[in-house]
């Protein structure tokens, strides 16, 4: 079938179905350990969607691309940023998927985050944009979530819930039901962190999934993972430049195959380890 068929068809059945993680920004620390990621690592692209423990003065950005199935129409473009003062983490992003001329989403996210000592609090206002082609009307939806996030010397957890208002891309229209993430990650032995996070939303398979980060140095971290529903295999890698980043993982999906993110970003702070 041409793959521009399929590009199509694919956005069409997303756009009906109202789909599962319509308003997530995929980022290689996160595929590359089966999603569910280290909370330890102090990652831009990681605040956009988790309340991370972070000191105050700390600030990045990054700019992330993805190709999903070997598809050039379901491309995505990310651009995320955050920066840290006293309590408060102002973290948000902004992405493109898909083929203009076909089928394409516009997403916008802001997530800011209140540090109470070890705990971080976190709102976050999510807004969605589909077009199709080049059809004069879009359609439009803004999606309300709430988070909560601990650290506590080698330990994190969150737990994540997103769509709390179910919203609709138009009137009849199927809304997006509410989610629940939940995520622990923790530094098991030296230079290897496991984790497990679990992810449900009404009406689909609850999806499971395990990671693993190991330090190879520390400037480099190897990425494995999977999860269920549907059953997938990742892997990934992490690198530190100076106070430049890089991240890639790889994703094998059982029927359509490879998925492929990058990241590239800017963090004069240093990203990796634990607050003491």
């Amino acid at each position: 079938m041409n793959r521009r068929v399929v590009s199509f068809v694919f956005g069409v059945t997303l756009f009906a179905a109202g789909s599962v993680d319509a308003f997530d920004f995929d980022t290689p620390r996160a595929i590359g350990m089966g999603r569910a990621p280290d909370l330890g690592m102090n990652a831009v692209s990681l605040m956009v969607s988790y309340p991370i423990v972070v000191d105050s003065g700390w600030w990045g950005i990054e700019l992330g691309y993805q190709r999903r199935f070997d598809i050039a129409d379901l491309d995505q473009i990310t651009v995320v940023g955050a920066w840290s003062n006293g309590r408060w983490t102002l973290a948000g992003g902004l992405a493109q998927f898909g083929n203009s001329d076909l089928y394409a989403e516009q997403m916008l996210r802001f997530a800011p985050s209140l540090r109470l000592g070890r705990v971080a609090v976190q709102p976050v206002v999510s807004a969605i944009r589909v077009t199709f082609g080049n059809r004069d009307d879009d359609f439009n939806a803004v999606a309300l979530g709430f988070s909560v996030g601990w650290r506590q010397s080698r330990w994190a957890a969150a737990l994540v819930t997103d769509n709390l208002n179910e919203p609709t891309l138009y009137e009849s229209a199927i809304p997006y039901q509410a989610t629940i993430r939940g995520v622990i990650s923790g530094e098991i032995v030296r230079d290897y962190t496991a984790t497990v996070a679990g992810f449900a939303e009404s009406g689909y398979a609850p999806r499971w999934s395990l990671g693993q980060a190991i330090d190879l140095s520390p400037r480099a971290k190897l990425l494995l993972g999977f999860t269920t529903a549907p059953f997938e295999y990742s892997a990934g890698i992490d690198l530190r430049f100076g106070q430049g980043t890089f991240s890639y993982a790889a994703t094998i999906h059982p029927e359509l195959g490879l998925t492929h993110t990058l990241m590239l970003g800017w963090q004069p702070q240093p990203r990796n380890g634990w607050l003491p």
